[in-house]
């Protein structure tokens, strides 16, 4: 929440670009919503809204922003690798958002797409397990919803939906990977 109180508090001085104030203006609303929420999904779609505004403020003043989108890691079997990749993919779906860039969206959407990890074991719990490969299961779908998201607005709320579900998988498996 405090960077988020940072950007709902903080007051933008001269030198940028005429017209972005607006951009600034949803931009801090969204951030004060999320310091004022203590619920997970508010603040996730927050920070979507906020990367959203970015892209978006970007786009109106022809920024251009060079990226360096590279290749994700190998697809190799194990968790650590699979998350690797989710991670990766994250971040290209960020960089996709604030600057905006279709291609670096694309290569995150692409890589959340793949198949939920398999055979993975965390715990002897079976509503444990059952919990995680639904959450697995949800950000894979989210992931392939994305490759079909065009427009900033709806590719932030479904960053936010992305971030609200790996959230309480990431909960749930702490201390469990080796």
């Amino acid at each position: 929440q405090e960077p988020a109180r940072w950007m709902a508090e903080h007051q933008m001085e001269g030198g940028l670009p005429e017209g972005w104030e607006s951009y600034v203006a949803e931009m801090q609303a969204a951030a004060s919503g999320a310091v004022g929420s203590m619920e997970l999904d508010v603040a996730a779609s927050a920070a979507g809204t906020m990367a959203a505004q970015c892209g978006a403020c970007h786009q109106a003043q022809n920024a251009m922003i060079a990226l360096s989108i590279g290749e994700p890691p190998a697809a190799e079997p194990g968790t650590e690798a699979h998350m690797a990749r989710h991670l990766w993919a994250m971040e290209r779906l960020w960089e996709g958002l604030v600057t905006p860039s279709d291609a670096a969206w694309a290569a995150g959407s692409g890589v959340l797409a793949d198949e939920p990890l398999a055979g993975s074991s965390f715990s002897d719990d079976p509503q444990l397990e059952a919990e995680l490969a639904e959450l697995a299961g949800r950000i894979h779908a989210l992931g392939a919803e994305a490759a079909t998201v065009v427009e900033l607005g709806p590719r932030g709320q479904l960053y936010g939906q992305m971030l609200a579900t790996c959230a309480p998988c990431h909960t749930r498996i702490q201390g469990m990977l080796p």
